[in-house]
């Protein structure tokens, strides 16, 4: 065995030894924030570096050229509407009007996403709900429409950037993220139109995306 071979896996089983170290006191969903937390922090710097083509490359994969106007979008954890913003300029560039829903449970945020939206000359909103995603789950469009958070039509686009994340409560041990992420892509298929796009977009690149 080489000796550069032989340090590498060294290395490596050093490595595993810590981190079982490290994660052996932890419950599964501590872990779980723990990985979470790693991989953001891990990324962030790189995700500042790229934002400009992640936004060209955002764009790209809406194909929004194809839709005609006005294009309806909802924008599940909007946020403070910086991406929207990006994705309306682009409309309009295109001569296309947009009518936007948002789901942004942070009402700070929410009002900022409103004044966003009220800036562009070539959008408008729908719904603007600033309860959680959560309250998606499991509704009839009759009870989402009671409590204004159903649009007025079936979307062409539904967008979930970045709010996958905020799903589960990560530090309670009966969590299931993997149930929470299914009963989030059906709510928001619910407001799909048929042969529209879900996006969700995972961290800050290209791989990133569904």
């Amino acid at each position: 065995m080489a000796a550069s071979q032989q340090t590498r896996e060294q290395d490596e089983e050093e490595m595993r030894r810590r981190l079982e170290k490290e994660f052996s006191s932890l419950t599964v969903s501590q872990a779980y924030f723990k990985c979470l937390t790693i991989l953001r922090n891990g990324k962030e710097e790189s995700r500042k570096r790229g934002s400009l083509n992640l936004e060209t490359f955002r764009v790209k994969t809406l194909n929004l050229p194809e839709l005609p106007s006005p294009v309806r979008i909802m924008d599940f954890g909007g946020g403070t509407g910086i991406p929207m913003s990006s994705i309306c300029k682009t409309l309009q560039a295109l001569k296309k009007y947009a009518i936007v829903s948002v789901e942004e449970p942070h009402e700070e945020s929410l009002q900022k996403y409103k004044k966003c939206i009220e800036n562009l000359e070539n959008a408008t909103l729908d719904v603007a709900y600033s309860g959680r995603f959560q309250d998606y789950f499991g509704k009839s469009v009759e009870e989402l429409r009671s409590i204004g958070a159903y649009p007025e039509e079936l979307q062409d686009r539904v967008l979930a950037i970045h709010s996958m994340y905020h799903l589960t409560r990560w530090l309670d041990d009966s969590c299931d993220p993997h149930e929470d992420i299914k009963r989030a892509v059906i709510a928001m298929y619910t407001v799909l139109k048929p042969g529209g796009m879900l996006v969700i977009e995972l961290d800050g690149g290209e791989n990133d995306f569904i």
